[in-house]
């Protein structure tokens, strides 16, 4: 009746892997360390409400340095976990984070916790708020250095005429 609290470290490798996978349409990201998991699991009926945290560490390129930066994690969790008898039929299912479904006796809370925490993932990553780049000419990071080339005019050249427009 009074539930039950559930700490455990997520298998590195799984998650890992599911990372490398999505490098294809996107950046790369690394966890170090296991992600640490800190639940707690209410019962009623055959309803099971999972709530707790996610914390991890991962790291990945800055989307303006190409350094390598860390992004810390730490991601609530509140799932209603259901018997997949009450399932909805195939085709009229609606996707929330918020539900899942279990089967049997035993709850893959990893399942869930890698889920939500890989779901957190900023698509982008700076190693700081004032990250100034790389130089778009020489490619010199212009965190360390300072380049001497000429600054170009930016954006697209289609859209030159606009920069001529005078607003009152």
């Amino acid at each position: 009746p009074e539930g039950k609290d559930v700490d455990f470290a997520l298998n590195l490798e799984p998650i890992n892997e599911r990372l490398s996978r999505a490098e294809e349409t996107g950046p790369e990201y690394r966890f170090e360390e296991p992600p640490y998991t800190d639940l707690h699991l209410d019962v009623e009926g055959r309803t099971v409400l999972v709530q707790g945290r996610v914390r991890g560490e991962l790291t990945t390129p800055c989307s303006r340095c190409a350094e390598l930066t860390s992004v810390k994690l730490d991601v609530p969790i509140r799932v209603v976990l259901k018997p997949s008898s009450e399932r909805s039929r195939p085709g009229e299912e609606v996707e929330d984070l918020g539900l899942g479904y279990y089967d049997g006796k035993e709850i893959n809370c990893e399942e869930t916790a890698a889920d939500l925490l890989l779901l957190s993932i900023p698509y982008t990553a700076l190693c700081s708020s004032d990250c100034k780049g790389l130089c778009p000419v020489c490619g010199t990071d212009l965190n360390r250095d300072r380049c001497s080339c000429i600054p170009t005019e930016s954006g697209d050249p289609r859209f030159s005429v606009l920069r001529q427009l005078k607003l009152q």
